[in-house]
């Protein structure tokens, strides 16, 4: 979430770990962009400490606490109404949503542990996926196994959802 506010490229592109320093958080998460700007420059204080920040995309994949896509699986999954069964798109839902299966983010720190002096101090882990789009994701949910159906649905109906300021994200990493 420490990329949460920034603004995309203007030619559309993603950032990569060469932008670490212009990404802009969430108010709540600027805490989480400080540590991250204060371990790469602890690295310049003292050379016998190796530091890597990983940013990683949404985790989901194993059943993971906190799992953002957990509700909108589940619905899709045991919803016989056909209003609930069509999973909610906030708005066009064009936006793009950084995501990471927990599996490959375990193997990328892994690397990183046994052969981190390859790697550079600041780390962007995500899928390469076609459809990182929350429409591409929702869609990708309710036809594998749901009604297929997804309904644009303005914020406001959602605002106070938990999975709402993740659904919101607009970042291409």
């Amino acid at each position: 979430m420490s990329w949460s506010k920034t603004s995309p490229k203007e030619d559309e592109s993603a950032f990569t770990d060469q932008d670490s320093g212009s990404g802009v958080p969430l108010p709540k998460y600027s805490g989480v962009k400080s540590l991250e700007l204060s371990a790469q420059v602890l690295h310049k204080y003292n050379s016998k400490i190796r530091v890597h920040v990983v940013c990683s995309g949404f985790m989901y994949g194993n059943g993971e606490q906190n799992d953002i896509f957990y509700e909108f699986f589940r619905r899709a999954w045991v919803s016989l109404h056909p209003k609930l069964a069509a999973l909610p798109v906030i708005g066009s839902g064009n936006n793009n949503l950084p995501t990471i299966h927990v599996t490959d983010l375990a193997l990328c720190l892994d690397r990183i542990l046994l052969h981190g002096r390859d790697y550079k101090n600041y780390l962007i882990a995500v899928d390469q996926s076609p459809s990182s789009t929350q429409r591409g994701i929702m869609t990708a949910i309710t036809e594998g196994i749901g009604s297929g159906d997804v309904q644009e649905t303005p914020i406001s109906d959602v605002v106070n959802e938990s999975w709402c300021e993740f659904m919101t994200v607009n970042v291409k990493l």
